[in-house]
């Protein structure tokens, strides 16, 4: 802030910039780094610095380690759901995932899915008894119930296949690595897609559980390529 103010007094009592005053930029509205902005005419750029980042200076690696950290805590407290959400922020930094990250990433969305997947599974069993009992009013209320089960299955499933297209396999296709060959990294990106696509085959219907089942299938099929990378 006392860098902004400083900037402001000089830029106004200079004839060297010929624009109107400059304007003071609320901190929240500055993402946490160093942007630059050439105006019109200067030779010189303008520097506007986050206070965010001046005060809080926290590198990528500090931070991917805090996340890991509590990903491991919360396997150790069985609380999936936080492990998950963690692995997706060390995801979100877009650097290559060692193996154990890679491992802590499916572990936490094996088990938020697989937890959603077993509810489904008695859900459905309980409904076919029900609707052969002639209890169509149970029928109904446990139909709601297995859809509202199926919502949070999509959404967890949509999750994690984002994850998996918009920064592991953008990202693992274009960087070496002493931990891991990119198109290995990619082709883990790629047959994970399949089990989630697959997952989601087991409670869509007709055309949505076709073309599940189809992108399932180009997962699977790229698990001999994968393997054929390993290390000997």
């Amino acid at each position: 802030a006392a860098f902004l103010r400083h900037f402001y007094r000089v830029a106004r009592s200079t004839r060297a910039y010929k624009y109107p005053p400059l304007l003071p930029l609320p901190s929240s509205l500055l993402p946490p780094r160093i942007l630059w902005f050439p105006f019109s005419g200067s030779k010189f750029p303008v520097l506007f610095f986050s206070s965010s980042t001046l005060e809080n200076p926290m590198s990528t690696e500090k931070v991917r380690e805090s996340h890991v950290y509590m990903a491991k805590l919360a396997e150790q407290a069985e609380r999936y759901e936080e492990m998950a959400e963690s692995m997706k922020k060390v995801a979100k930094l877009d650097v290559e995932l060692t193996a154990e990250e890679r491992n802590l990433l499916s572990v936490g969305y094996k088990n938020v899915i697989g937890a959603r997947r077993a509810s489904w599974r008695i859900m459905s069993s309980i409904e076919q008894k029900e609707e052969s009992k002639g209890n169509e009013q149970n029928v109904k209320l446990i139909k709601g119930y297995r859809q509202k089960i199926e919502e949070e299955l999509t959404q967890m499933c949509d999750d994690i296949l984002a994850i998996i297209d918009q920064h592991l396999i953008p990202f693992s296709s274009s960087v070496e690595s002493k931990h891991a060959k990119p198109l290995r990294l990619k082709f883990f990106g790629v047959y994970r897609k399949g089990d989630y696509y697959r997952y989601i085959a087991e409670f869509k219907t007709e055309e949505e559980r076709k073309e599940a089942a189809d992108q399932s299938l180009k997962g699977y099929q790229a698990r001999p390529m994968s393997l054929s990378l390993l290390p000997l």
